[in-house]
């Protein structure tokens, strides 16, 4: 399992990465474009310590997604979770979808 994880600021990253741990992935931590997304550098720290093997960090969910895919092999699972946000981004990604930007979200 690659899993590519993001969380937004004031969710909890480590219960969610508690619940993901057994499934013993290697995690590419990344911050979404929502503009409460958490640092990776944390939520890195965090899966650390929760025994995940952290393979890389990213600053936007297109560019853990291309890292985890550039790493798969056949056979291996690609979980893009932790916030919605991160499932949308892949999915615009995947299907060609021209995201929505709102300007008066950004931080």
């Amino acid at each position: 399992v690659i899993l590519v994880f993001a969380a937004l600021g004031g969710h909890s990253a480590e219960g969610m990465l508690s619940a993901l741990a057994p499934l013993e992935p290697a995690a590419i931590i990344v911050r979404s474009r929502h503009p409460r997304s958490a640092d990776p550098t944390n939520a890195a720290e965090t899966a650390r310590k929760l025994g995940i093997e952290v393979a890389v960090t990213s600053d936007t969910v297109s560019g853990g997604f291309d890292q985890a895919i550039e790493m798969s092999e056949p056979g291996d699972l690609i979980l893009c979770t932790g916030s919605l946000s991160v499932a949308s981004e892949v999915l615009e990604e995947l299907r060609d979808i021209e995201p929505e930007i709102y300007p008066n979200l950004r931080p």
